[in-house]
């Protein structure tokens, strides 16, 4: 007997969040495009979500539980792994799937056959409350297929969630990298980028549930991490381009900035200039300053305050 072989595999990891997950998985059942399995991936050791999986009770979703907590990269590298379809989607157990999103999606893959290695989409973004906060179009070429030096120089963002991709394609990338403590989808779409042409169907076929205390993405520290080990993991083709290096730099700039450490702030805000002073933006030395004295001041301020105090 030949073993079923979906069309799609869809990915989903989860973790501690069951109550979410549900509502996730019914917005992949409720897809008017059928041909696909499930494959929970559950990497949360405190709510585990074989309760869930029981009761929706449909033989297209495959369960793997984690024996141990291995983050989100390590997951859905597992699910992918144990996919049965040629192309694999994605979605996290916060988000949902608009009815019509796998349909539109396969049509184009069905259309374009091996010329394209992805498809990916817009997405509605909300917020905790239930209101719509924005929603995220692609001011794109219709034309244009070669997404890699607009995604090099951080021009472009696709969201995991909205994402298929051959999944022969994630095998020769080598998968997402369980190493980066953030930018792990921005990472794995630079190398896919760089070895296959996609499309993108410019609408919002997904909702993004969007809490901010929950996202990696808050993490300051993670943030900066993350996209510092980029720049080093891809530094050979930042190199060859000193105006995308220097948007990179002036990102990593920002972030430091954020956190109030100026010497690091400054420090990249100088390579960024170094790289490309065309693009130089001579306002952030008004702001570093700025926030340097007002930084000295109150801590200036607070130590008086506690000499007195005490």
């Amino acid at each position: 007997m030949n073993e079923f072989k979906p069309k799609i595999s869809v990915v989903i990891p989860t973790c501690n969040r069951p109550g979410l997950l549900t509502r996730a998985i019914r917005s992949v059942l409720n897809q008017t495009f059928k041909d696909f399995e499930v494959i929970v991936v559950d990497d949360g050791l405190k709510e585990r979500a074989n309760k869930v999986i029981e009761k929706i009770n449909d033989n297209r979703i495959i369960y793997i539980k984690n024996k141990e907590n291995k983050g989100g990269s390590a997951t859905r590298n597992i699910g992918i792994k144990n996919a049965k379809s040629d192309w694999i989607a994605f979605l996290d157990d916060d988000d949902e799937w608009k009815p019509e999103k796998l349909e539109k999606q396969y049509r184009v893959i069905k259309g374009f056959g091996d010329k394209i290695g992805f498809v990916f989409c817009g997405a509605d973004f909300y917020n905790q409350e239930g209101i719509k906060i924005k929603t995220k179009l692609y001011n794109l070429d219709k034309k244009e297929s070669n997404y890699y030096e607009k995604y090099l120089s951080l021009g472009l963002k696709i969201y995991t969630p909205t994402l298929i991709v051959k999944k022969d394609i994630l095998e020769k990338v080598g998968y997402f990298d369980e190493e980066l403590p953030s930018n792990q989808e921005t990472e794995l779409m630079m190398r896919v980028t760089k070895i296959c042409e996609g499309f993108c169907v410019n609408s919002a076929l997904v909702k993004v549930n969007f809490f901010e205390d929950e996202h990696i993405g808050g993490d300051i520290n993670r943030r900066i991490k993350g996209k510092e080990l980029v720049l080093q993991k891809h530094r050979s083709e930042f190199k060859e381009r000193p105006k995308i290096l220097a948007n990179y730099y002036y990102v990593i700039g920002d972030l430091y900035r954020m956190k109030k450490d100026f010497i690091l702030s400054k420090k990249y805000y100088k390579k960024s200039w170094q790289k490309d002073r065309t693009k130089f933006k001579p306002f952030f030395l008004i702001i570093l300053l700025q926030n340097v004295l007002i930084y000295n001041i109150f801590n200036k301020i607070k130590e008086q305050f506690n000499r007195f105090k005490n």
